[in-house]
């Protein structure tokens, strides 16, 4: 659904990937992926089983790591498996310095109403915020344009039925007409690093 409404503006998306469920009953299948890198999505790193790092091994939580990031580059998403974001938006010290080993950028959640507004001052802990509610999605639209900041607009479903994170395809559909009518440029994580790279300060 997102990606019929997306396409027809010509927009970019990012898809966070849980390599293991790839291709399950109703899960997005290899071919999709390759249909939406093909047409300017990210396919990036969920993780392989979307498990919270905060609550396993810090060994476990690293095989999570390495081992989404081995599947995405073994399918040809190299580019993508820079990139991750966190499952329920969980980190610790120990997680973020290990996955910054393996990626350039990883994104956090705080909150069912928190709005990822601002800029890439940690690319570790780059914020995301919750885009299911059509009045708070707008308005995320708006703070990006009246600051110009950078807005992450999450979603974990459009025009499906499940709890949390999940708008209706004619919400959605008025979301990106919303955004599409504004000064925002719609960009990919690696639009996001190269920039954060070319301002950000020297070590």
């Amino acid at each position: 659904e997102a990606y019929n409404v997306l396409s027809e503006r010509d927009m970019p998306a990012t898809v966070p990937v849980v390599t293991d469920n790839v291709g399950d009953d109703g899960k997005v299948t290899l071919d999709q992926l390759g249909e939406l890198s093909s047409n300017g999505w990210s396919v990036c790193s969920h993780t392989s089983t979307h498990t919270n790092l905060e609550d396993i091994s810090r060994l476990t939580a690293e095989q999570e790591i390495v081992n989404a990031k081995e599947w995405l580059v073994d399918q040809g998403f190299e580019t993508g498996s820079r990139w991750l974001v966190y499952p329920f938006g969980g980190f610790s010290d120990s997680v973020t310095s290990f996955a910054e080993k393996h990626h350039d950028l990883a994104f956090r959640y705080v909150g069912t109403r928190s709005i990822g507004s601002g800029r890439v001052t940690e690319p570790m802990t780059v914020s995301r915020g919750d885009a299911s509610d059509l009045e708070a999605a707008k308005k995320m639209v708006d703070l990006g344009q009246l600051y110009s900041d950078l807005e992450m607009f999450t979603f974990h479903e459009v025009g499906g039925s499940s709890e949390g994170l999940q708008m209706s395809t004619g919400d959605f559909e008025e979301f990106v007409s919303y955004l599409d009518d504004s000064d925002l440029e719609v960009i990919t994580p690696s639009t996001l690093w190269d920039r954060y790279q070319a301002t950000a300060p020297m070590d």
